[in-house]
């Protein structure tokens, strides 16, 4: 069980993944435990964070958090799971959407990482395609035992996740932000949404909310001011709508 601060995001532009001196990043731990003879290679490339709207915490690989306002600390203390069951719901019909208008990215394990480990390269192409669309389907995992299909691809996600939070962690120290608060690190959930055979789909949030092809996620819980169901009118017993009665006013 995974246990970190509650986190929350600031603007962060250049956000640079790399290896350098002194304590490995956890992704380069994974990498080394993968392969005992891997190289990890010399890495800088931006990943396009912008101005996020949520804050996540992760608790465990299955019960990944989110708080919907970070920008108040005094509201939306509530943490709910990510995503909650009517945004898994929104998220399975906009995939739908996009696999119709086959606008839906796919990306296909080599057959010697279908049951993993899996190399920085791997990592770095399907982060690469999390980025520009946020939903991707990965295929050909565990091609010759179907019932670990969904733990494989828990894993995955989780390895994923670890890599993105070390390599903000490395960042922040290589600019001198030792001193900061924890809480101000980046982190940010990969979720499965469903798997189907040798497939899953897959979600991490990356793309800011002005962006033309962000898909909005809505919640009323742990925040104010946010967009709630109309209340029903009471209606009677033969199911009509019970109209208040009318207020005489006097002149």
């Amino acid at each position: 069980m995974r246990s970190t601060p509650p986190q929350t995001y600031h603007r962060m532009t250049n956000w640079n993944i790399k290896s350098r001196s002194g304590p490995a990043p956890l992704f380069a731990l994974l990498a080394m435990t993968a392969a005992d003879a891997f190289v990890l290679p010399h890495l800088s490339f931006q990943l396009p964070l912008h101005d996020f709207d949520h804050s996540y915490h992760c608790t465990t690989p299955t019960q990944l958090q989110i708080v919907w306002d970070p920008r108040n600390a005094e509201v939306g203390s509530e943490w709910v799971d990510f995503p909650t069951p009517s945004q898994r719901t929104e998220l399975k019909k906009e995939a739908k959407r996009r696999i119709a208008r086959k606008k839906m990215p796919l990306y296909f394990f080599p057959n010697e990482e279908t049951d993993g480990p899996w190399s920085l390269g791997t990592f770095e192409e399907v982060w690469s395609l999390l980025v520009e669309h946020e939903m991707i389907t990965l295929r050909g995992i565990c091609r010759k035992d179907r019932k670990s299909v969904y733990q494989t691809a828990l894993l995955f996600c989780e390895e994923l996740e670890d890599m993105i939070s070390a390599s903000q962690a490395g960042a922040d120290n290589d600019e001198g932000n030792d001193d900061e608060d924890e809480s101000n690190t980046v982190t940010l959930p990969v979720a499965v949404l469903s798997y189907q055979g040798h497939s899953a789909l897959i979600y991490c949030p990356t793309l800011p909310t002005d962006h033309p092809d962000k898909f909005l996620l809505r919640t009323s819980v742990g925040q104010k001011n946010v967009w709630t169901a109309r209340e029903k009118p009471l209606r009677d017993d033969r199911g009509q709508i019970i109209k208040e009665p009318r207020q005489v006013v006097d002149e």
